[in-house]
């Protein structure tokens, strides 16, 4: 009495029916299937990737939008942290730019509506961070990304300004573990 999923509904019938012989080749076929379509898929996405990698260096050579501003926070979580403080400024202080930010589908919500969403990876990400003027994150920006002469690349770091990090941690020996200080200023020294 249980309602048999569609997808399974076929082989459902064909055992009922007692046809096992059909029900083996069935399978056969669909492996089969599966097997030939697995240097398919692998080559559309390397077409889709190759194509990307053009689309960008095409955009790299057309000029920067002076009016855009591109925004992104933990690698695509969604509107926060210090470039989210940033996005707000810059549409309160400076709505001429028209800013966007970059957050996978599920975190789209959380971008406020007068912000373009940008899904990573896309060509209109792609296009995003080749011609605009500023590009804001806290964490990194793709790897793949080059900056160009004009932009302007702010690299904020994640959480408030007022934690403690690297030496500061020397007043609070429970959450500096068992860090090496001495090591830490002699490669301090190193730079001096």
């Amino acid at each position: 009495g249980h309602p048999v999923p569609a997808r399974s509904r076929l082989r459902h019938t064909v055992i009922r029916l007692g046809l096992y012989r059909t029900h083996r080749l069935t399978e056969l076929a669909q492996g089969f299937g599966r097997r030939a379509a697995r240097p398919a898929v692998r080559l559309a996405k390397s077409l889709r990737a190759t194509a990307l990698r053009l689309h960008y260096r095409v955009q790299l050579r057309l000029p920067l939008r002076e009016n855009r501003a591109v925004f992104a926070a933990y690698g695509g979580r969604g509107h926060g942290c210090n470039p989210g403080a940033l996005e707000e400024a810059f549409r309160t202080f400076a709505p001429h730019i028209r800013t966007a930010w970059v957050a996978h589908p599920e975190h789209h919500h959380t971008v406020p509506t007068a912000t373009r969403r940008l899904r990573p990876g896309t060509a209109a990400y792609w296009t995003a961070l080749a011609r605009s003027k500023y590009l804001v994150d806290n964490t990194d920006f793709d790897r793949r990304l080059v900056k160009r002469p004009g932009q302007i690349l702010v690299q904020t770091q994640h959480g408030t300004p007022l934690k403690h990090m690297g030496l500061d941690l020397q007043e609070h020996p429970a959450a500096a573990r068992d860090l090496d200080f001495e090591a830490m200023l002699r490669g301090v020294d190193q730079w001096d």
